[in-house]
């Protein structure tokens, strides 16, 4: 088991180059060494019985204190690093996917090679890693009591490993059905031999990788489940742009608007027909009208306000706002129908990050126009290597590409220190939402049964607990925007959000 586990680590760590690398490693150097090594010590143990509790060590020639010795034994150390580093990149592969999927909470990841994707590093698990480690080297005390609770988990890690394996040849291979059959016959019996021969060592810590593989099973579908339910919150609470702004309502009657024809209205900016985004058509052709708007504030209806400035709001989720022309978020419904005045432009901004290394200037930045005059839709992309940050020369890049923004230079207005788009006021709007279970409170809820009971009380503590506080702690929010100075950060950062029941 020793054998194949350290073969599995080899993978987990030289895997990450391809399958070249991986076959030169093993067949002219892992394999006849490791096969060398092994035929070496059994020849002493034919020799030497009695030196079966430690045949590596005591095989040595020159004994214990021989230089030979010192030199194995420094080896020795630098294959445990070795291992454990293989260890920390396979954790670091996986919660970097689980990151993806929304099972985990969404620590900073940090890519460590521009050829190689799959190298990650993570700093907050390295933190939780060490003192895992050393919690757990203080409970056993030795490696000796290590030994039951390692052998049950490398167990169900291979057999875990045959299934999923079994699997990908059918759904992901598209393989033949003999071959994964004949795969599973041949080695999930085997396996399931030494998960059955293993279970005796639960009672003498075995127990511990079935306690911790339970805890964070439950843990990974508990944050799956409440980030669907966040989402899925976030998408039925968007508002349609007609119950906003009444106006929309009205339908105009026998007039067609032709995107591939540029008016001679100048008012108009055609950036190039339209770009595919997310599988959705990002329309190109901004419109720069001001009309007056009536909106539905909570005192009444009253004329939206619109100030000389810019201002960005940054959406969590980029194709919910492409694949609703008719809707924006709730927490723009909350703005507007909160104070009735927004900036005169006003930019939807997601942030998108592709599968290769860097994106250039050119590529960045993706802006679309809306129904609503002067509002826009933005996607900024960022490749994996690249930093995740917006600074003023992004924000320029943005903005020049508006003809809003351009009109507001040139604006006939005396407008005190616009001079240039470095000067016009920008105010970055991120949300920041409390996340709380409902309180099953209404009528149609009450219930006396206990385990309902139960499971509602349970169901509260998690998600205000530990949900809440975690997703706050790790999102981005205003971190995408560097603002250096503190006045001007207070300024230019606004954090609005409400209360979002799951």
């Amino acid at each position: 088991m020793l054998s194949i586990t350290g073969t599995e680590a080899m993978f987990a760590d030289i895997g990450h180059f391809g399958r070249l690398p991986i076959q030169l490693a093993l067949t002219f150097f892992v394999y006849p060494i490791l096969i060398i090594s092994y035929l070496g010590q059994g020849a002493y143990l034919i020799e030497h019985p009695e030196d079966v509790r430690n045949p590596f060590f005591l095989s040595i020639p020159g004994g214990s204190n021989s230089g030979i010795f010192w030199v194995v034994f420094v080896l020795a150390t630098l294959s445990t690093i070795i291992a454990s580093q293989a260890l920390i990149l396979g954790v670091f592969s996986i919660l970097s996917q689980l990151i993806k999927l929304d099972c985990f909470p969404t620590f900073r990841i940090l890519h460590v090679s521009k050829h190689c994707r799959g190298k990650v590093y993570i700093p907050t698990i390295n933190w939780i890693l060490m003192i895992g480690v050393c919690c757990t080297t203080a409970g056993f005390k030795t490696s000796n009591n290590v030994t039951s609770a390692y052998g049950l988990g490398i167990a169900f890690d291979l057999i875990v490993t045959s299934t999923l394996v079994s699997i990908c040849m059918v759904y992901v291979y598209n393989w033949n059905i003999i071959i994964p059959v004949c795969f599973v016959l041949i080695f999930v019996p085997l396996e399931a031999v030494l998960v059955i021969s293993n279970l005796k060592k639960i009672m003498h810590g075995a127990w511990f990788p079935i306690m911790m593989a339970s805890l964070f099973m439950i843990f990974f579908s508990f944050w799956r489940w409440a980030r669907s339910k966040a989402v899925e919150q976030n998408f039925n609470t968007r508002t349609r742009i007609s119950d906003l702004y009444p106006s929309f309502r009205k339908v105009p009657e026998n007039k067609t608007v032709d995107l591939s024809h540029k008016p001679e209205d100048e008012s108009w900016m055609d950036l190039g027909g339209e770009v595919l985004e997310y599988g959705i058509e990002l329309p190109k052709v901004l419109n720069s009208n001001h009309n007056k708007l009536d909106v539905r504030s909570k005192f009444g209806s009253t004329t939206l306000q619109r100030h000389k400035g810019v201002g960005i709001m940054y959406c969590e989720s980029s194709i919910h706002i492409l694949q609703s022309p008719n809707t924006v978020p709730q927490i723009y419904r909350k703005l507007v129908s909160s104070f009735a005045s927004i900036p005169s432009v006003f930019i939807f901004c997601s942030i998108r990050i592709l599968p290769i290394p860097d994106v250039p200037n050119s590529e960045r930045v993706l802006i679309g126009s809306m129904k609503i005059p002067g509002h826009y839709r933005c996607i900024i992309r960022f490749g994996f290597m690249e930093e995740i940050l917006i600074n003023s020369d992004l924000n320029n890049t943005i903005l020049s590409a508006i003809p809003d923004v351009q009109a507001l230079i040139k604006s006939d207005e005396t407008i005190p220190g616009i001079n240039k788009v470095d000067d016009i006021p920008i105010l970055h709007i991120f949300e920041n939402n409390a996340i709380r279970s409902h309180t099953y409170s209404e009528e149609q809820f009450k219930t006396k049964n206990p385990f309902f009971l139960a499971a509602r009380y349970i169901r509260r503590v998690l998600i205000n607990q530990i949900y809440s506080p975690l997703s706050s702690i790790t999102e981005y929010n205003d971190k995408l925007v560097s603002i250096v100075d503190e006045d001007n950060e207070t300024e230019k950062k606004l954090l609005i959000g409400e209360v979002i029941r799951i």
